[in-house]
């Protein structure tokens, strides 16, 4: 047995067994190991339990490593991350605040405004006194004068120290982390054990609050001021209620969904297997972005739903179905670098040299994708030089600009510009790549105005050059003549509608209801909520039933509005006017696919951003506040809710709850607060989804499950916490 188990400050603690057997290790442990079996199993532990929590030796109640205590002024150097394993985390800083908010499957350190504990406590009749369980103020509410927090992953406990309090105050905030036992370990929530005790001679009677923002939206972006960000709109919070325990559920509805793919999600809501979905929330113009994504989705078999599609689409489409020499018709080449001098451009500095470059430079990697046999490379002869490079003066006659670029991604530095007026309108960089791609602007706003093109390097560094060729004016998405083979001209062909012309409707102020042919599927049909239509795309020419394609919703006079057809070996839906509720779009996807949806089943968005959160009290006198606006509000008193309704757009909602209760002189109870979240839609190293995603569909269900197991989870935390 080892006697030297003393620390600095005098600290000592029993004596360590010099040596544990591997059959007491398996003896130990071995109540844990069932959760790694069960693989994606929801392990059987519940409160009713407390036999999976083992008993250990006497001596192994004493840390190997003793916990650090910080305070006063090495707070500015601690914090602790809090989140199940691979589920994101809230950080609990030495101030006391959660101070950074990575469980949107973001990296950004972004605080979420709002998010907080505290205190409201009395003695008798005197006036309660409200504290924020942190050291910096929110609004007007006063922090505590001091905190000690002990960082000992993965419990950090923090005690508070106010001489106006009535009672003491200590947090322990964890989140379930338990050898051999994964499933628990890996739960996407943060777990907050906020005690009351009463040291002084008479009862008093104490609040503990928390309160959050609905942050979904946001996707833990800079930019949240107050309970503003331009993700926000349209969130809810609604009051849980339960057996044991209140919560706030925090939800966004869809509208309005961002262009992004779609997934299947069963009851459970796990990912079903699907070939691809998209969904564009509007088409202006058939830029190689897009077409890519078409051509994906037309070889893979998959469905594409397209709203607000407009006439600049449609059009852009039928100009780019014809062929080679049709096209020709349709773009002019302002510049090719083909004359072999820089003859009507202005130059400054050395980075451009004496004349257009023909390729790859000694020491750079290889140019590729430029047209013919010049183009500007302004790694002469490396990336030290700089310069610029102005055209004469044009008027702007066509809808687009289109070039190929290359090189450094360094805004303002490594770029092609547009100006008017002398102003900087339009810009594009590279891509730290020296194979030169596509790039187009789309100019129209800026018809019959006078311009330069002006080519930039100012950047002497790495990556600190450009590449430019093959300038063009065009009526027709440049990027079909820019690069043979180019996806635009196939997606062009793959939306095989039938029509002559496309123009924009008079608008209807006061909107009208859609009208459902017979065509038009169940699912379609059956929908309650109206879109109503203000303004559309008008298709001259279109015959419904012509080569496939399908009329599901027209106009009272019989224009198309909702066109069903072919797309590769795929289908795809448009929509010829905006504001397309969710509800439809999922309706058209589910009638689009080949394969019906099984029941439980749910179309959804697979953008980043859309999650659901959840805060809850394990307490079932809890009192549920699901919006406040000022915090006089939390100083007075919380009052219950039921619901916050839907905020405005770019707005979101708090929510909050207190629990009460009575402490005798001499008392201490603890309230338990969960917070809890589900981002499902993440891509990382070529994995799709969070493991989470797989276990519960939503926040709320992982507050279900924290809920019916909060205490042997903390039990065998702490257990594990203790030992190590």
């Amino acid at each position: 047995m080892s006697e030297n188990n003393c620390y600095g400050g005098g600290r000592c603690r029993p004596p360590i067994p010099d040596e544990l057997t591997r059959r007491e290790f398996l003896g130990v442990f071995a109540l844990g190991a069932g959760s790694l079996a069960a693989g994606t199993m929801l392990p059987a532990i519940t409160a009713r339990t407390p036999e999976r929590v083992p008993a250990f030796p006497d001596s192994w109640r004493h840390p190997i490593t003793p916990p650090r205590v910080y305070g006063g002024k090495f707070l500015e150097a601690v914090a602790m991350p809090i989140g199940g394993i691979g589920t994101g985390s809230v950080w609990l800083d030495g101030q006391g605040r959660l101070g950074v908010w990575q469980i949107f499957n973001n990296l950004n350190e972004t605080r979420v405004p709002d998010s907080f504990f505290a205190i409201r406590a009395r003695t008798g009749n005197a006036a309660p006194v409200v504290r924020v369980l942190q050291t910096v103020p929110e609004g007007n509410l006063q922090p505590v004068e001091s905190l000690t927090y002990e960082g000992g992953y993965p419990i950090a406990r923090l005690a508070f120290s106010d001489k106006a309090l009535p009672v003491e105050v200590r947090l322990e905030a964890f989140n379930p982390l338990i050898p051999t036992d994964a499933a628990n370990s890996s739960i996407p929530c943060a777990i907050f054990r906020l005690t009351a005790r009463n040291r002084g001679q008479t009862a008093a009677d104490v609040e503990f609050i928390a309160t959050c923002q609905n942050a979904i939206g946001s996707r833990g972006e800079p930019g949240i001021s107050g309970r503003r960000s331009r993700g926000y709109g349209r969130n809810r919070n609604r009051a849980v209620r339960s057996n044991g325990w209140a919560a706030i559920s925090m939800e966004k509805a869809f509208e309005p969904v961002e262009t992004g793919p779609v997934k299947i999600r069963a009851g459970s809501g796990e990912i079903v297997p699907a070939p691809e979905m998209f969904w564009f929330a509007s088409l202006s113009s058939l830029s190689m972005a897009s077409a890519e994504i078409l051509m994906r989705t037309a070889k893979a078999g998959g469905v594409v739903v397209a709203a607000d599609v407009q006439p600049s689409f449609m059009s852009d489409i039928a100009a780019l179905r014809g062929g080679a020499e049709e096209l020709k018709t349709k773009y002019t080449v302002y510049e090719d670098f083909e004359r072999g001098n820089y003859d009507g451009w202005t130059i400054t500095g050395e980075g451009f040299g004496k004349q257009p470059s023909t390729g790859t430079h000694p020491n750079q990697q290889r140019v590729s994708g430029f047209l013919g046999r010049g183009l500007v490379n302004t790694y002469l002869p490396n990336d030290e030089p700089q310069g610029t490079m102005q055209s004469r003066p044009f008027r702007i006659e066509r809808r687009y600009i289109g070039f190929l670029v290359g090189g450094g991604a360094h805004r303002n530095e490594t770029c092609i510009n547009l100006r008017v007026a002398g102003k900087v309108v339009r810009s594009t960089t590279g891509k730290n790549r020296e194979q030169l791609e596509p790039a187009s602007w789309d100019v129209s706003e800026f018809r019959g105005q006078e311009a330069i093109i002006e080519i930039v390097d100012k950047r002497s560094d790495g990556w600190g050059h450009i590449n430019v060729d093959q300038i063009v004016f065009s009526d027709i998405p440049p990027e079909a003549v820019l690069q043979i083979g180019t996806p635009v001209g196939e997606a062009a062909r793959a939306i095989a509608i039938p029509f002559s012309a496309a123009v924009v409707s008079q608008k209807q102020e006061a909107g009208f209801a859609v009208k459902m042919l017979p065509e038009a599927p169940a699912a379609l049909r059956n929908i309650r909520e109206q879109w109503r239509v203000t303004q559309y795309t008008k298709l001259e020419g279109f015959q419904n039933g012509a080569g496939g394609h399908r009329v599901w919703a027209a106009t009272a006079d019989g224009d198309p509005l909702i066109i069903e057809g072919p797309l590769g070996q795929g289908r795809i839906v448009i929509a010829l006017a905006k504001d397309l509720p969710w509800s439809w779009a999922a309706a058209l996807f589910a009638s689009a696919r080949t394969t019906p949806l099984k029941d439980g089943e749910r179309i959804v968005p697979a953008i980043p951003g859309w999650g659901t959160m959840a805060l809850a009290a394990l307490d079932e006198r809890a009192i549920v506040t699901p919006r406040w606006d000022s915090h006089e509000e939390i100083a007075a008193g919380l009052k219950d809710g039921e619901d916050s309704g839907e905020s405005q757009p770019g707005e979101t909602y708090d929510g909050a709850i207190a629990v009460p209760i009575a402490l005798a002189p001499g008392q201490e109870r603890t309230v338990t607060f969960v917070l809890t979240w589900h981002f499902p839609n993440v891509t990382r190293f070529k994995h799709e989804g969070n493991y989470y995603a797989r276990r519960w569909p939503d926040a709320m269900a992982v507050v279900r499950e924290v809920a019916a197991n909060a205490e042997p989870l903390w039990q065998r935390t702490r257990l594990y916490h203790e030992t190590l």
